[in-house]
């Protein structure tokens, strides 16, 4: 692997990093929102963001 190569694949690492954890984050709030409000609605919301998380941990 060449140095280009490989520092093209750390930097897609990174941003891809860097989207979970925001995506988590907003997950993380929404989920605390959805309890204090008892918001069935924003958990079931909830609850598919976080199976996307799941996703993209396994890639």
């Amino acid at each position: 692997m060449s140095r280009k190569s490989f520092d093209q694949v750390l930097s897609e690492l990174n941003y891809d990093v860097v989207e979970l954890g925001a995506l988590t984050i907003q997950v993380l709030e929404e989920s605390k929102d959805a309890l204090e409000n008892i918001n069935v609605a924003l958990a079931k919301k909830t609850i598919k963001r976080d199976e996307l998380i799941d996703q993209k941990e396994k890639v």
